[in-house]
């Protein structure tokens, strides 16, 4: 599956992009900036004399109408820039196994390993955008533009064709905290300002990005509010310290009156108790790479909390005592240096301890 294994060469430049830039890949990378943001803030304006401005948007059909040409293009010109991003004297090939799983520089020196040169990389991008047939009122057609949604390529080329594009826009306003992220087609900024006059700088650069990206791409922005959602992370930038929680669709339903879909089986959904025990410590550890202080922890697991009992699963309470306990131990284990994990850990065993009292 040659174009697989492009996917993976392609992804191993996202992955080489340099700091500073839009593009992140997961949610810990957003936590990181908006720690060192919140940081930065108190220390520049003190405890108080700051507020936050944000934006949210996405990219509206962002695989269906960039133009392949030009995300071709711009992926060539990522990977001549891979040098000077990576410290390599020479980066013109990857090797990586069978399956595209594993990918490493240059070429293989052991076995059960194949080798891709970018030359020929960019090679399949380009025909993988020329010749992407479709079959609409019996009549097969060839694709003119967008890059091939549902490629092991089209993620690859659509995130450098934006990062490239990005860099060449404005940087944020000198002197001002804050950042600018996109996780594929969805964008996130927010910077802190002191007055009035930091707020419009803010804004400008803002309206900046939204004209930016190259036309058919159109960047929707959301009206100003303080509650966001990105990713899967629901922030609150209405006070001075950010908040940030892991997103509950089935909590957010019940506050709403939306409709309610379960996502763990009732009892005699046929799982086991280990399955549904997997299921929730997975997602302790997405609460605990989703949140920023001990207090988003605890109203996110509480969230989790009013999930399980609504679904009704068998033992969700002491199934919940259990996954706590098992993480808060592997937190501390594995991350000894980390001070903020080490607080996390301390709030799960107090969950632990409530949720036994209860």
């Amino acid at each position: 599956m040659p174009y697989k294994k492009g996917g993976s060469g392609l992804n191993m430049v996202v992955q080489s992009l340099p700091p500073g830039q839009f593009t992140v890949v997961d949610t810990r990378a957003v936590l990181n900036k908006l720690m060192c943001i919140q940081e930065g803030a108190v220390q520049k304006y003190g405890p108080g004399n700051f507020r936050w401005v944000c934006t949210v948007g996405d990219l509206s059909a962002m695989y269906d109408e960039v133009d392949p040409i030009l995300a071709c293009d711009k992926a060539e010109f990522a990977i001549s820039c891979l040098p000077e991003w990576t410290g390599r004297r020479l980066c013109e090939w990857l090797n990586m196994s069978y399956s595209g799983s594993t990918v490493a520089w240059g070429k293989a020196n052991r076995e059960h390993r194949v080798d891709v040169d970018f030359t020929r990389l960019i090679q399949m991008c380009r025909f993988d955008c020329a010749h992407t047939l479709y079959k609409f009122c019996g009549q097969v057609n060839r694709r003119k533009f967008g890059v091939p949604m549902g490629g092991f390529m089209s993620p690859g080329l659509a995130i450098l064709c934006c990062a490239m594009v990005e860099m060449e826009m404005e940087q944020g306003p000198e002197g001002l905290i804050g950042t600018v992220v996109r996780f594929m087609d969805d964008v996130f900024g927010v910077y802190a300002v002191g007055n009035d006059a930091e707020e419009q700088l803010v804004r400008e650069h803002y309206g900046g990005i939204a004209v930016g990206y190259p036309p058919p791409l159109v960047l929707n922005v959301e009206q100003p509010a303080d509650l966001h959602r990105f990713l899967e992370l629901e922030l609150n930038t209405g006070r001075e310290l950010l908040q940030c929680l892991l997103f509950n669709p089935v909590y957010s339903a019940v506050t709403t009156g939306g409709r309610i879909l379960q996502r763990l089986p009732e009892h005699g959904g046929g799982t086991s108790k280990r399955d549904r025990l997997s299921w929730i410590i997975g997602a302790l550890f997405r609460i605990v790479y989703g949140c920023l202080t001990p207090t988003d922890v605890a109203l996110s697991v509480c969230k989790l909390a009013v999930e399980l009992e609504l679904s009704r699963t068998s033992s969700s309470r002491g199934l919940l005592r259990v996954a706590l306990l098992r993480v808060s131990v592997i937190l501390l284990e594995s991350m000894e240096e980390d001070e903020r994990m080490k607080e996390f850990s301390g709030t799960f065993v107090f969950l632990y301890r409530m949720l036994g009292g209860l």
